[in-house]
């Protein structure tokens, strides 16, 4: 009897231990299926328990990156389906190999725009320095895909943004999506439509850049955002300090002390300074921009309580 039990307690240990590999099997499957379409974090989540992912919603710091291609309606109208699809799954790869270098993970792509998020506990300058590198290598990336695709071009506009946000699965019954919410999203969004107006590439918000020393970045003054109630400032990320040039460090300074002038309300004098900007730098698009605004201020200045933002209405 006592080799009997032995031997049937052999067996069982070796039912538990196949049983416990042939689990671990289909949990890795499951990963490996599904990790193309969320976060390693909810793949972790889900592995272990649908019950426990449908309820795990957070609260977390995020720092926010939303893209957009300016060329994309006219290509897509121009481009059958299958061409489409292969050229957009290409310029998909060059946005999101930077952001998985620097930590980030993508959260939502719509159309030719995409959400990525650098998620922690507390607000970490790490994570913003991160998402920062990411943008820049991101512009760098597709440029030199535009470069490359001969006269399929995506110029692609980015903003960034930082604050609180819900982090997790949102739907109910029998659909959910992994993904953020909250006006910090929305707002980063808002900051990528500002490129659209001050004709830059990269603008990121004073919570995003604030302290982080190792960026060349360019003041442009204190915007309130299409549908927004609080101001927010804005910099144009430029490049890492070490790859300035002296003419990028001069365009950054001079401007700064030109938006000085700007806020003063001597439109007449921040008019003449920008205009012999643009003669020395080209047609830089936030010179522009403020040009047209000591223009229109010239003649119909605003009331004395006027704080310096510039107000971008709803298109």
């Amino acid at each position: 009897t006592p080799l009997y039990s032995s031997a049937a307690s052999d067996v069982y240990k070796r039912q538990v231990l196949w049983k416990t590999i042939d689990t671990n099997r289909e949990r890795e499957s499951i990963r490996k299926a599904v990790r193309y379409y969320l976060p390693d974090r909810a793949v972790d989540q889900l592995t272990k328990s649908i019950g426990d992912f449908k309820a795990s919603q957070q609260l977390v710091y995020g720092i926010c990156l939303y893209t957009d291609a300016k060329e994309y309606t006219s290509l897509s109208e121009d481009m059958d389906l299958k061409g489409l699809t292969h050229f957009m799954n290409k310029y998909y790869e060059i946005l999101f190999k930077p952001i998985k270098e620097q930590g980030g993970i993508v959260s939502d792509i719509k159309g030719d725009s995409i959400l990525a998020l650098w998620v922690t506990e507390r607000p970490d300058l790490a994570s913003r320095r991160q998402a920062c590198q990411a943008a820049l290598n991101i512009a760098k990336a597709v440029d030199e895909f535009n470069r490359s695709s001969g006269s399929l071009k995506l110029p692609t506009r980015i903003g960034l943004h930082s604050g609180n946000i819900m982090f997790g699965d949102i739907g109910a019954i029998d659909h959910y999506e992994y993904r953020a919410v909250g006006d910090i999203v929305n707002t980063s969004n808002r900051i990528e439509n500002l490129n659209k107006d001050l004709k830059t590439q990269l603008l990121v918000s004073e919570d995003v850049i604030g302290q982080l020393d190792t960026f060349l970045t360019r003041d442009l003054g204190r915007f309130l955002l299409a549908g927004k109630k609080k101001a927010l400032g804005i910099h144009e990320l430029v490049c890492r300090v070490e790859e300035s040039d002296e003419r990028q460090r001069e365009l950054c300074a001079t401007f700064s002390s030109i938006l000085g002038t700007f806020r003063g309300r001597s439109w007449a004098e921040a008019e003449k300074r920008l205009q012999e900007t643009i003669d020395r730098f080209g047609k830089d698009g936030p010179s522009l921009f403020y040009l047209d605004l000591c223009k229109k201020y010239r003649l119909s200045p605003p009331d004395e309580s006027w704080d310096g933002v510039i107000t971008i209405p709803e298109k």
